[in-house]
Formats: structure tokens, C-alpha cells, sequence
């Protein structure tokens, strides 16, 4: 099993350095949301002025007002709605060009008013882009709602007062008209007691009517017309509302970073792809032979640097093994026939003589189909022990065993016992370095119990942790020697493509070695044989 607590070590780090371009994401969006906002906040400024309030005729808060406060209260919160008509907003648009100042035609939508409670005051305040605009606003806005209020309670003195003159003038002709016929009776001397009685008491109720106008008339002309106090004028303000756009806008781009983080971890904690050496040591696969890169060839030095180093490396943990070294890889994608390529092109420079065993269709090669190979030796249609004498010398000390004519019946004739007497006529010359499928499968199982060690090849970022840990398991089970693992890493920017050719071509070496002699004669034979 896997030691949890050594599989992702330095895991915040190792996830910062992995997934780097998804907190660089999210940071630039971050980035991009906090200058947006910072764009289009602009700074607001309010400035307050209070207003206190007489009652006054002809208005929602007038003498004639209950004196209970629920009443009073709502008396004032009409005189507050007031503030936002067209009558007020219009008068102080035009005061706020007499002072210079262009309030502009949105000036409802930046007021807002308020009364305090236990108070006989309206409060409005005014927010405007500049502080000298919000003063001026709410200036503006005090004087324009008094001045609203005095000229209301004009119109209705004077409305009261032309009513009451038209009264007393109706009143005084019914009085004279009453007072004549009453006259009139008394002279002639016929009226009756109950007509001289009713004529009497006309006067008298037109006399107290028109006594009562009067009475009206000189109230109307001795009502107070002041609307109330500015008691508290706009101040000037001296700083802007509400929290800063550049502190807001860190606050974004933090909660960005916090973000991108979090998503990298996460995304760490749910990846289970091989990345690098401690991934694989952490999986169980022990030593790390090296790392070489996938589709390089021999004009490359840094990649053949690595090959070399991957040699020493056998060298340094192992004795190269007296019978075969299988290389695998963990799944049927990974191509470990490029790192046995590599390994065979660096030992045939060193002057070891080398013998590749294709046992695996996946691996491309030039070789004829028609020529006898490996499964030809397995099948019984050539001697297990003429597996030297077919394979085609591809240069002076590599030798290139094909998969045969039978390609197709690989699964079942691994199992032929013969298996053990072809690796060992190969080990006679040298080196055989087996191309397997991959460890997780039947045919890669088998191949890897007759052989004497085996070479595990992880993918970079392709091949998984849980694959590696069933190929560990597996050859554990069948008591397998594993000398290593190499990681097979993939050049940024490139994309796995299919490669034809032979698997030289594939390293990047083609030798133009015709085949050696006996591999012609033995492929002659065997077609005449089939």
C-alpha cells in the first residue's frame, strides 16, 4: 500500500510549482475583476443639511396638526416626501445655478431625507462626484423646500383671505337686505308678531356670520408665513464615502489569490498522474534510474546526455543481469521501446553487444512481416535455439529480434516453455533487452516472469498512480525483480503523435547495415518451409 504520508511531500509547494497556471488564471481574472471595479466606482462625496420645520398653514405639518406624536411623525414624513417633488427638484436646480453649480437633471436619484425621531427636523442629504457639488446639492435642496413651503402657505392665506372677502360681501347684503324688510314691518305696523320675530332673528344670524368672517379675515392677515430654520447648513465633505474602490479592489484581488490556491491544492489533492521522481518513489518503485524525453534523438545532446546517465545509472544499482531485462511501461500507451532504443544505441557506442526483443505488436519497426521472429521461435515453426541466427544485425553490435509472422497468437504462445530456452541462446551474446507490453497485462505478466529483471517505464503526466501500484503488486506477487524506474518526459509544447518507422527511427538512428547473412538465409528457409 501506499505510504500516505510521504506521497505528496512539501504538497504545497509541490502544487504551487505543478499547477502554477491555474492560480496565474485566477489571479488575472482577479486581477481584471478588481480593475473593473476600482474603474467604475467612482469617489462619492454626501453632505447633509438640517432643516427645522414650523408649522405652517396650508402644509402636511400645519397648527392645525394633532399634538400626538404618531401624528406629528407622519405630518413630518410627508414634508420629508416634499423634498423629491418636481416643484422643490426644479427650484433647486435653479438656485444651484445661481450658485454656479450644475445639478444636472438626476438630482431625485442622489437626495435622501430623513426624520429623526423625537424631532421636529428633515434632514437631507445630497451625494454628488465632488464634494463641492454634494455641499452645493444639499444646499440648494434645504433652501429650495422652505422657500417650496412658504410660497405654498402664500397661496393659501391668500386663498383664505379673497375667500373671507367674498363671504363678508355676500353676508353684508343678505345683513342689509334682512334689516330693511325687517324696518319695513315694523313701519307698516301689519306684522304679525311671528314675522317680525322671524325677520329678527335673520338679523341677528347674519350680523353673528358676518362678525365671524371678519373674525376669520383678521386671523388670515396675522398668520405667520415662515416656513422654518436651515439650523444646520451643508458643510463641505472632507472625506468620501464608504470604503475606498482601491482597498475594495485589493480585497478582490486577495480573495483571488485565497481562491487560486485553494483550486491548486484541490486540484493537486484529486490528481493522481505520475509528475516526477517523487511521485514514482513515493509509489513504491525504487531506485530512480533518471528521466528522458520522449520523440528526442541522437542530435540531441541533452537527450543523449540523459541516456548515458540512465546507463551508468543500470550499472551503479545493478549488475547488468545474466538473463533478459524486460522494459515495460505501466500501460499499454506509455512506448517503452523508445527508452529500450535509447538504452541499446548507448551501449552499442560503449561496444556491448546488444539484442532488442520485440514481444510486442505496438512496437514500430522496418523489419519484413514475412521475416521469422520471436513468435516464430515460440511456435515451433524455428528452433528456440536459432533466435541469434535470425535476428537482423542492425549495426555492428545491435541485433533487432522481430515479432515474427504470428503477431497475432503472441498471448497464447508466451506460455510455451520454449520461452526460457530463446532468452537464454540471446543472453549468450550479451545484453537482451526485452520489449514488453505493459506490466498489466497478461502478456506483459508472463514475459516479465521469464525475464530476470524488469525496467519499469512511467509517463510523464500520462500515467497514473494507481497503474503504477498495480504493476508494483503484480511483479511483487510473481517475485519479479524490479532494477528501477525511469521516467519518460514529454517536451512542452509537443503532442503525442503516431510514429512509423523502425525503432531506431524512433531514437532518431538508422543504421544502413544491410541484414546480416544468416538472418537472409534463415528468412529464406522459413518461407519454404511455410
Amino acid at each position: 500500500m501506499l505510504d500516505q504520508s510521504s506521497a505528496r511531500p512539501a504538497f504545497f509547494s509541490r502544487s504551487m510549482r505543478r499547477h502554477w497556471r491555474v492560480l496565474a488564471s485566477v489571479i488575472v481574472i482577479g486581477l481584471l475583476a478588481a480593475a473593473s471595479y476600482v474603474g467604475i466606482n467612482t469617489a462619492q462625496y454626501s453632505s447633509t443639511s438640517t432643516v427645522f420645520l414650523e408649522p405652517l398653514a396650508g402644509n402636511p405639518y400645519s397648527p392645525a396638526t394633532p399634538s400626538s406624536r404618531p401624528e406629528q411623525l407622519a405630518a413630518l414624513t410627508t414634508e420629508a416626501g416634499l423634498v423629491y417633488t418636481d416643484a422643490v427638484v426644479d427650484l433647486a436646480t435653479g438656485i444651484g445655478t445661481t450658485l454656479g453649480f450644475d445639478l444636472g437633471s438626476t438630482i431625485r436619484d442622489k437626495v435622501v431625507t430623513q426624520v429623526p425621531s423625537n424631532s421636529q427636523v428633515v434632514q437631507i442629504t445630497y451625494t454628488e462626484n465632488s464634494p463641492e457639488l454634494a455641499q452645493a446639492g444639499s444646499q440648494a435642496l434645504a433652501e429650495a423646500y422652505l422657500q417650496y413651503r412658504r410660497e405654498r402657505a402664500t397661496r393659501v392665506v391668500e386663498a383664505q383671505s379673497e375667500l373671507s372677502d367674498q363671504q363678508l360681501e355676500s353676508i353684508s347684503a343678505l345683513l342689509n337686505q334682512a334689516s330693511e324688510a325687517l324696518n319695513a314691518a315694523i313701519a307698516a305696523g301689519n306684522a304679525g308678531e311671528a314675522e317680525a320675530l322671524d325677520l329678527e332673528q335673520q338679523v341677528i344670524l347674519y350680523a353673528n356670520q358676518l362678525a365671524q368672517v371678519r373674525l376669520d379675515q383678521t386671523d388670515a392677515a396675522t398668520t405667520s408665513i415662515r416656513p422654518g430654520d436651515i439650523i444646520s447648513p451643508a458643510p463641505l465633505p472632507p472625506v468620501r464615502d464608504g470604503v475606498h474602490p482601491l482597498l475594495i479592489g485589493a480585497g478582490i484581488l486577495a480573495m483571488a489569490v485565497l481562491l487560486g490556491i485553494a483550486l491548486t491544492l484541490i486540484r493537486e489533492r484529486t490528481d493522481k498522474r505520475i509528475h516526477d521522481r517523487d511521485d514514482l518513489s513515493a509509489a513504491g518503485v525504487s531506485p530512480f534510474l533518471g528521466a528522458v524525453s520522449r520523440g528526442s534523438g541522437p542530435a540531441d545532446e541533452s537527450a543523449r546526455e540523459n541516456y548515458h546517465r540512465l546507463t551508468n545509472s543500470l550499472h551503479q544499482f545493478i549488475s547488468l543481469p545474466d538473463g533478459a531485462l524486460m522494459v515495460a511501461g505501466v500501460s499499454g500507451m506509455t512506448p517503452a521501446w523508445e527508452v529500450a532504443a535509447g538504452i541499446a544505441d548507448t551501449l552499442a557506442e560503449a561496444g556491448a553487444p546488444v539484442t532488442l526483443v520485440l514481444a510486442t505488436a505496438e512496437a514500430p519497426h522496418d523489419l519484413d512481416s514475412s521475416a521469422p521472429g520471436f513468435t516464430d521461435l515460440l511456435s515451433g515453426r524455428c528452433q528456440p535455439t536459432e533466435a541469434r541466427r535470425i535476428g537482423v544485425r542492425v549495426s555492428e553490435n545491435v541485433t533487432i529480434l522481430g515479432p515474427g509472422t504470428q503477431v497475432e497468437r503472441l498471448e497464447s504462445l508466451v506460455w510455451d516453455p520454449s520461452l526460457e530456452t530463446v532468452f537464454r541462446d540471446l543472453c549468450s551474446t550479451g545484453l537482451v533487452l526485452v520489449v514488453g507490453p505493459s506490466v498489466n497485462t497478461a502478456l506483459g505478466g508472463v514475459l516479465a516472469r521469464e525475464s530476470a529483471a524488469i525496467l519499469l517505464v512511467v509517463e510523464e503526466d500520462r500515467s497514473t498512480l494507481a497503474e503504477v501500484l498495480v504493476a508494483r503488486e503484480t511483479l511483487d506477487q510473481d517475485r519479479t525483480t524490479i532494477v528501477g524506474g525511469v521516467l519518460l518526459t514529454r517536451e512542452r509544447g509537443k503532442h503525442r503523435s503516431s510514429v512509423n518507422g523502425s525503432i531506431f527511427n524512433l531514437w532518431g538512428h538508422k543504421s544502413d547495415t544491410p541484414p546480416h547473412p544468416e538472418q537472409t538465409e534463415a528468412a529464406a528457409q522459413h518461407s519454404s518451409h511455410t
